[in-house]
């Protein structure tokens, strides 16, 4: 039964199922639609009430609690008037009496109900008003409570009712200095009047209502006219809120804490007004739904049956057509879709009658053609038996073609030189294993394929020469070329391009020889960039010798400007960041000629917990985003002798070891520590003594060595990386360093597991020497009367040179070059005692004045300096490792503890200029 109601369903008249359907889909769209508006309207609707609200509520809470600040600052200026603590020192008729002349104004304001003085023992010695006006509770702060905390602080009580009036007090302590509350005034002051209840309504708007009560304390509300009921007890703060009232109607409600006070303001709206608006709406809206859906009905029902009736008129000559009725036809004429369809109709019913007749046509021609073809098989018959005798003829010929190819084959895949044949569209068509190899892609899938498909960077270089050739059909020889192939990596050749002609001589394609040279070429660019590196250390020389002058003149102008200027002096923070900023300058400049190995080497006493957190930021910029980077270091760090760019390049070539172990991310930690070794430790066949020490490790989580790895880790050029991306003499630096330092290096690695160098550096006992801080010296050991001549070519430095040893007490000559300074010291008639000579003056070398003044006066002592890198000062011929020599930048207190040393040295000591 339900199979026969579906197919009766089915064969309904189209005219009647179409409109029905259309009107179903109409109803079912606009219900849906008008329940969504619906529901959307409402929720605008509310969230816009309830934004109205919150605003309502925190404006009324700010005007609040201004007005109550305005009256506890009155309250104050009231209880610090000198009369008003007579009264309670002394509370007397006459003191009481002039400090209610002082709170009588106060009295005579409209909403002031009373006030009243109280003891500290909350006995009340002055009244004025009404006592009923008060509210009934303690004026007095109850130990141990939350009000115990305010006995110095005025505050206000919760709110009170006494009828439809609502009070409150508000309370200061009377002080008398130091700290000692004496007593407390307490201001009652009425709340409900008809002046505020108007204008909170006129502040939230018609629909909406004010409520104030308390936030704590006993449950007291009030539209600001009269007492009244309050909302829910546990209602959220400063968000909209739903729920039911007594009358069982639902409001909207916002509550907001008034600050400084006990008090909330609660603002409310009835749901009813909410979505009154929206109702009004939507009942109009689905009138208007209603009616055009109607109107759209009857419109479709029209239309269906203007349709479906020249419809019924095809199915039916459809019907007869089929039937075999070929001369059928489709009477009318209408200028739409369905007339067309008639006009078709007819037009293929003509076709189909045409059709038959040529049908039978057609079968009359293929008997013909039959009988033909018969006698065609027979003469091919006979031509069979001709071909079979030339067969044998092409077989031996195609064996010896194989022999050859095979041999050309041979010849292609063994030679080293690359080779392809390509035909006139330039793709593949033979080439050889080399030139496969050279590409990065087999064999197989170059073979029809232009270079562009196998490398895009080969469609500019090769195709266009190829295409030359063959249209030319010359020889093109010597073509260089470069280029990214598969795999992204940049290769470089040299080709030779021929014609492939056939056998009438024409060009049938191309032929191509390829000679790889990238090695060749990265070699020529490896001698470029070490060339190039060399001329940036040069410059960076130069640059750190000008900058270093600068940085010392900053420096010390600012150090000298710290010594005279008070610490409240507003200038003197600013002084105080210049030299912070100068030193940091200089910590940089050390730096980054630690990176390249230029800086000049000067061992001092070092803290290595100092060194890595110096350099933790560059380090952190070297490693990069995918390396996390943390210092695991001991607080109680001994020191260590050692030279501070030497440490700095130590600690950076084990980072940058430890970020190419870790390309695809992973940990890196910098530790120290202190570590005793109580017996000789042999680890790997590297024995460290027994001893104190201070270790400096690096440990990653990369890809570990092996151990024929580490069994030549340290040697000179050994690498593990691609050609071009490593030189093999970072961790070979590290280990001369250390060694030079006197300590030894342990390295532990799995393959997998990651690595760690550790650094062991023998540590300085408490009473071993040290270098002196900066400042340590005491004034008297820098000062002194010796002459000093001073070479130097910065005019700046110059100054600055002469002004701090003049302030030393010594006497000062000057010269700006090498002549100068030799014509002033053989011609000076008085005894000088120290030459400070820039290692490179613009005429001769600080060393070649050295060497003359000491021939012409024995006992004249010498100290260089230089902001140069040690290059150009060992170049010189003054070695960086003698005391008597100043490194820029300095500080003046630096070059006066250096001279004094220099000059208190013993004459055997003294460091000899020949």
């Amino acid at each position: 039964m339900r199979i026969a109601g579906r197919l009766a369903s089915v064969t309904q008249p189209l005219a009647r199922k179409l409109p029905l359907l259309i009107a179903a889909l109409l109803f079912a769209m606009v219900g849906t639609f008008g329940w969504l508006v619906q529901r959307e309207l409402r929720a605008a609707f509310e969230s816009a009430a309830g934004e109205r609200l919150s605003a309502a509520a925190q404006r009324l809470a700010s005007l609040l609690s201004e007005s109550t600040g305005v009256l506890r600052n009155q309250a104050r200026r009231e209880v610090t008037d000198p009369r008003v603590v007579a009264a309670l020192e002394r509370p007397t008729p006459a003191s009481l009496a002039a400090a209610a002349l002082v709170l009588t104004p106060a009295a005579t304001s409209s909403n002031v109900g009373s006030h009243a003085i109280w003891t500290a023992r909350c006995e009340r010695v002055l009244l004025r008003g009404s006592a009923n006006s008060i509210p009934a509770l303690s004026v007095c702060p109850v130990p141990g409570t939350a009000e115990d905390s305010l006995v110095q602080k005025d505050w206000i009580q919760p709110l009170v009712a006494r009828g439809d009036s609502l009070f409150f007090s508000i309370i200061a302590p009377v002080v008398r200095l130091p700290a000692e509350t004496l007593g407390y005034y307490v201001r009652a002051r009425s709340f409900s009047n008809a002046g505020n209840g108007r204008a909170a309504a006129d502040l939230v708007g018609p629909d909406a209502s004010v409520l104030i009560g308390n936030a704590l304390g006993p449950t007291v509300w009030s539209d600001l006219t009269t007492r009244t009921a309050g909302p829910p007890r546990d209602i959220v703060r400063a968000a909209p809120v739903r729920y039911a009232a007594a009358d069982s109607s639902i409001h909207v409600g916002v509550a907001q804490d008034i600050a400084s006070t006990p008090w909330l303001v609660w603002v409310q709206m009835p749901m009813s007004a909410v979505t009154a608006r929206p109702n009004r709406a939507l009942r109009r809206l689905g009138l208007i739904a209603i009616v055009g859906v109607m109107i759209c009905v009857l419109g479709v029902w029209l239309v269906c049956s203007r349709v479906t009736r020249p419809l019924r008129e095809l199915t039916q000559a459809a019907t007869d057509m089929a039937s075999g009725d070929y001369a059928r036809r489709v009477p009318g004429h209408r200028n739409d879709e369905i007339g067309q369809l008639m006009i078709a109709f007819n037009q293929m019913g003509t076709q189909v009658q045409s059709a038959c007749a040529e049908q039978n046509a057609h079968a009359v021609e293929a008997e013909r053609h039959f009988a033909e073809a018969q006698e065609l098989a027979r003469a091919l018959e006979l031509s069979n038996l001709e071909l079979s005798e030339s067969l044998e003829e092409t077989r031996t010929a195609h064996h010896e073609r194989e022999l050859a190819q095979l041999l050309l084959e041979e010849v292609l895949d063994q030679s080293p030189v690359g080779i392809a044949v390509f035909n006139d569209e330039c793709q593949f068509l033979r080439l050889n294993r080399a030139l496969a190899a050279m590409n990065g892609v087999p064999i197989l899938e170059h073979i029809a394929r232009t270079p562009d498909e196998i490398a895009p960077a080969l469609r500019t270089i090769e195709e266009a020469v190829l295409q030359r050739v063959i249209e030319t059909g010359q020889t093109i020889s010597n073509q260089r070329a470069s280029g990214a192939l598969l795999g992204g990596k940049k290769r470089h050749w040299i080709s030779s391009y021929f014609p492939v002609r056939g056998v009438m001589g024409e060009v049938m394609g191309a032929g191509a020889i390829v000679l790889d040279t990238t090695m060749h070429h990265e070699l020529e660019a490896q001698l470029l960039q070490a060339q190039k590196m060399e001329a940036v250390g040069r410059l960076a020389g130069g640059v750190a010798h000008d900058f270093n002058n600068l940085l010392t003149v900053i420096s010390s102008y600012s150090e000298m400007a710290l010594e005279t200027l008070p610490p409240d002096d507003p200038l003197y923070g600013d002084m105080r960041e210049i030299r912070n900023s100068a030193d940091r300058a200089s910590r940089l400049t050390r730096q980054l000629l630690a990176f390249s190995r230029k800086q000049v080497m000067q061992p001092q006493t070092l803290d290595l917990n100092r060194v890595s957190t110096e350099m933790e930021r560059m380090l952190r910029r070297l490693i990069g985003e995918d390396v996390t980077l943390s210092l695991d270091r001991a607080s109680d760090i001994g020191e260590i002798r050692a030279d501070p760019g030497q440490i700095e390049q130590v600690l950076m070539n084990l980072v940058l070891n430890a970020r190419d172990a870790t390309p695809d991310g992973g940990k890196l930690v910098i530790g120290t520590a202190n570590v005793t070794v109580e017996s000789d430790l042999m680890h790997e066949g590297v024995r460290i003594p027994a001893g104190e020490y201070v270790t400096l490790s690096v440990a990653d989580t990369g890809s570990g060595m092996t151990e024929e790895t580490k069994a030549h880790l340290f040697e000179p050029f050994f690498t593990t990386k691609d050609s071009g991306h490593g030189t093999g003499l970072g961790l070979s630096t590290v280990y001369g360093i250390v060694k030079q330092s006197g300590g030894e290096i342990l390295v532990h690695s799995e393959v997998g597991r990651g690595s760690t160098f550790t650094a062991y550096f023998p540590r300085l006992t408490r009473t071993g020497r040290r270098i002196s801080q900066p400042g340590a010296a005491s004034a008297l050991e820098r000062v002194g009367t010796e002459t000093i001549l001073v070479a130097e070519d910065d005019d700046a430095l110059l100054s600055l040179t002469l002004r701090i040893l003049q302030q030393a007490g010594y006497h000062v000559l000057e010269a700006r070059t090498a002549a100068a300074a030799i014509e002033l010291g053989a011609l000076y008639e008085g005894e000088i005692h120290l030459l400070i000579a820039d290692v490179v003056l613009p005429d001769q070398s600080g060393r070649t004045v050295a060497a003359r003044l000491t021939a012409l006066r024995p006992g004249l002592r010498v100290m260089f300096m230089s902001g140069y890198t040690e290059d150009d000062v060992m170049r010189r011929g003054v070695s960086a490792s003698h005391s008597d020599f100043l490194q820029k930048p300095f500080t003046p207190d630096q070059l006066a503890r250096r001279v004094r040393e220099v000059l208190d040295r013993d004459g055997d000591s003294q460091q000899r200029v020949g």
